[in-house]
């Protein structure tokens, strides 16, 4: 059919580097992200292309790389979104937000943050300002970051963004800043 396939396969390391193997993905996938949170590497998003249809699938795996599954995210169209991991002295929470599916749709493009905690808990956060996929996510101090990414507007144009949402610990939005230029992937 002209598609691509993925592998579902995940390989791991220990501390000494030596390579193991976990159960498979759920399928294989483009565009998912990942991050850690407490004891748990999460993966979320990604698509298959056999089927061009999101994923909002979430699954983690734990340091005896045990596969278990957490509830979804709320965007049921999930490719490219961000990732990082906000805490605490104590508390972690691991943030995925925006993402998206290769669509010339503006609906195609997401604006939720989902949040879980240690034990994969997942609720929702104040959603971003705009819509975005293929945004680069990263924390510093008590600040989770999510950069620039792209959208589709009404006529169908992709569009990369300069702004960056800030989040705290608490999950509290905080203002945005500015990129020096529009800028995704």
């Amino acid at each position: 059919t002209g598609y691509y396939e993925f592998n579902e396969d995940v390989e791991a390391f220990d501390s000494s580097l030596t390579k193991k193997f976990a159960d498979d993905l759920s399928y294989g996938k483009y565009g998912l992200a990942a991050t850690t949170v407490g004891d748990w590497a999460v993966f979320a998003g990604g698509n298959a292309y056999s089927s061009i249809s999101g994923g909002a699938g979430v699954e983690a795996y734990n340091s005896s790389l045990t596969k278990t599954t957490a509830e979804s995210l709320s965007n049921t169209t999930v490719c490219w979104p961000g990732a990082t991991t906000i805490a605490d002295h104590k508390y972690p929470f691991a943030l995925f937000a925006g993402g998206g599916i290769d669509s010339s749709s503006s609906t195609s493009v997401s604006y939720k943050v989902d949040c879980y905690s240690a034990s994969l808990t997942k609720f929702t956060v104040a959603d971003l300002s705009h819509k975005r996929k293929k945004l680069a996510a990263e924390t510093i101090g008590e600040y989770a970051l999510f950069a620039g990414g792209e959208y589709i507007d009404s006529d169908h144009d992709t569009n990369e963004l300069d702004s960056v949402e800030v989040y705290t610990y608490y999950q509290t939005k905080q203002s945005d800043l500015q990129l020096s230029w529009g800028r995704s992937q």
